[in-house]
């Protein structure tokens, strides 16, 4: 048997393969001694001739073997190269079960070779991951407080996500620090400000949220608490680089395609629905001329810090007063 699970949504595929794991474990081999992974611990890439040993290799005193091969497809990206392994999968015998397990993006793995050879074949199994949308992370988010007797309103769910974003990784970590803080009791928006550390991406969003609705305050608020975690105001300023060419991106996209959806502007800029349903909301608050403008400056701006003009402290604070005092 071949099962390939892969996705972007790196924490929800380790943990099919972690269950994977524990039920072989139950029903076929308690001791062990059957599952195999790859590369050792004392390897950096595959010995193809161990792998093909291990799958090869009759189980010890069990009904079948488990080996599972993390991060192979990122490694074999060549069609020559996936040949022998491909060979080497298409005969596994019927005691051997292999993971293939790979982080690549679904369209990367669809474009892969060992995933295109076995793309129609009997007794062949894919678990594929992608990223959540928002209100799947919402539903993630409630059940996961469950298991962990974590009290949160489906506000403040929200706001949760709003600032440590769709990754169900980082939010499994900041669920951990929220449930082991507040001990049992409802988690309040205090809470939240003060112990979950917003993803950069996500944290933009927030930021450019307070920036469109012309709230100094929280503006103020949150450029203070991303230098509180060590942010650098250079990678600030790249952040916010990047935010406001994707919102001209976004507008031109609506400018030329009238009544086109979040979805469309998705495929198009090739971003995730999360991130194109953020930007669709908040370029309505901007002028294009007023992001253009806001962009020109910016570059001149970084030509002043690599010429020792100015510092990235005073270029981040310059970028942002034109966009939280303009008037729309």
């Amino acid at each position: 048997m071949l099962i390939f699970v892969f996705g972007k949504d790196k924490f929800n595929a380790k943990e099919k393969v972690r269950v994977m794991r524990e039920a072989f474990l139950d029903k076929f081999d308690p001791s062990g001694t059957n599952v195999v992974e790859f590369p050792l611990r004392d390897q950096k890439k595959f010995d193809i001739g161990q792998v093909a040993q291990a799958i090869q290799s009759p189980p010890f005193l069990a009904q079948k073997r488990m080996v599972i091969l993390k991060g192979l497809m990122s490694e074999i990206t060549r069609k020559p190269e996936s040949k022998p392994w491909i060979e080497i999968f298409e005969n596994v015998p019927e005691s051997t079960i292999v993971v293939l397990f790979d982080e690549l993006s679904v369209a990367k793995a669809r474009k892969h070779a060992m995933v295109l050879n076995f793309k129609e074949v009997d007794g062949v199994h894919e678990y594929i991951f992608e990223p959540m949308s928002e209100g799947q992370a919402a539903k993630w988010v409630a059940d996961e407080s469950v298991k962990l007797d974590l009290r949160i309103s489906s506000a403040l769910v929200r706001s949760f996500i709003m600032m440590a974003g769709v990754d169900a990784w980082m939010l499994s970590l900041e669920l951990e620090k929220l449930a082991s803080y507040c001990r049992g009791r409802e988690v309040t928006q205090v809470d939240l400000d003060l112990m979950v550390r917003p993803s950069a991406d996500d944290q933009m969003f927030v930021f450019l949220d307070a920036l469109s609705q012309r709230d100094t305050r929280k503006v103020k608020q949150l450029l203070e608490q991303q230098r509180l975690f060590g942010t650098p105001d250079a990678q600030l300023f790249g952040m916010l680089v990047r935010q406001v060419r994707l919102l001209i991106a976004a507008a031109s996209f609506f400018e030329c395609n009238p009544g086109s959806s979040e979805r469309d502007l998705a495929q198009t800029l090739g971003v995730h629905p999360f991130v194109a349903k953020k930007l669709t909301q908040q370029q309505q608050h901007f002028s294009k001329d007023e992001l253009i403008a806001v962009q020109s400056e910016m570059f001149d701006n970084d030509f002043l810090v690599k010429t020792g003009v100015l510092n990235p402290k005073q270029v981040v604070d310059l970028s942002i007063a034109p966009l939280s005092t303009s008037d729309n």
